[in-house]
């Protein structure tokens, strides 16, 4: 035999021989690998990070207050013990009318402009451009907007809530928290040795806000009202904490009350002679439920929603 065809023969048997070597290493990794990996997945993972926004005292200005929102109805509660504000937004809701602001003084002026920056006179394209590069009409009205055609973001209005304890204790633990991970406003203190907690948040999927009052214990002793009420309608029950509760506008806004809630109603200015202006719809109701009393909040405008009820159809 060649000496070439021994030399061949010795490389494929060396080849054969460290390949099965190498898949028996594999082999035996394998089987060190997989117990290990039953056993770190059969471990407990640790718990996902919270991250909790905190105060430990209501807001006592605008700024200290946690938004909560879905995109779509916003709310700022301070947290208030006996009377808690609650800032209401609704983002389509807008004073003014559609309006055509367009300037053609600004198509024309560019040429212009663009020579002046190229011959380096900068501050003379700069003051052309501020002369000719605004909107036509009284544009924004000049931080007045609420009373020009272009109009203005209008906020929707605020919910006051006035809760009624059975002692006039002071406060303890007090605790105002924003969960980040899930969009939860809480609040919880002591007051006359009893535990109180409440828990606002928007359902993005619904577009609807919720306000849990929960006491763990029916409230006992004397109230200032022996039932809750929403401007006088009465919840029919006593075992939660009784509350009261109002919507207000500063303008442009009726309230009312029907079987289950307050109403809020009414039309902004649109600025244009015979237009219309934007109409919105604001209703607070309350369920009791045990020793917890839950606030439904809603909200829409005439922008996105046509078949709001009109107004001689909320008056009583």
């Amino acid at each position: 035999m060649a000496p070439e065809s021994i030399d061949l023969q010795y490389e494929i048997k060396k080849k054969e021989y460290l390949c099965k070597l190498c898949l028996s290493k594999m082999k035996c990794l394998f089987l060190l690998i997989v117990p290990f990996l039953a056993f770190i997945g059969c471990q407990r993972q640790p718990d996902a990070a919270i991250w909790n926004l905190t105060h430990t005292a209501p807001a006592q200005i605008w700024e200290e207050c946690f938004p909560i929102g879905n995109g779509h109805l916003g709310m700022m509660p301070d947290g208030g013990v006996e009377q808690e504000t609650i800032v209401l937004n609704d983002i389509t809701l807008w004073s003014g009318a559609p309006s055509d602001d367009s300037n053609p003084k600004a198509l024309q002026s560019l040429p212009e402009i663009q020579r002046l920056l190229k011959e380096g006179r900068n501050d003379e394209a700069q003051n052309l451009m501020y002369e000719t590069f605004v909107c036509g009409g009284e544009g924004s009205g000049h931080g007045h907007g609420a009373k020009v055609p272009f109009g203005c973001y209008q906020t929707l209005g605020n919910m006051n809530i006035e809760y009624q304890y059975p002692n006039e204790d002071s406060v303890t633990n007090y605790r105002r928290t924003l969960c980040l991970n899930d969009a939860v406003h809480k609040v919880s203190f002591e007051k006359g040795g009893q535990h109180y907690e409440r828990e606002t948040f928007i359902s993005r999927v619904d577009d609807v806000a919720v306000i849990k009052v929960k006491v763990p214990e029916p409230v006992e002793g004397p109230t200032k009202k022996e039932e809750a009420n929403i401007n006088g309608v009465s919840t029919g029950s006593t075992t939660c904490l009784p509350l009261t509760i109002n919507l207000s506008r500063p303008e442009k806004a009726q309230v009312i009350t029907d079987a289950d809630g307050v109403v809020m109603f009414g039309q902004l200015d649109s600025n244009v002679e015979r237009v219309e202006g934007m109409r919105y719809y604001a209703k607070a109701q309350i369920v009791v439920q045990d020793n917890e009393t839950v606030i439904y909040f809603c909200a829409a405008t005439d922008f996105l929603c046509a078949d709001m009820p009109s107004r001689k159809a909320l008056m009583p």
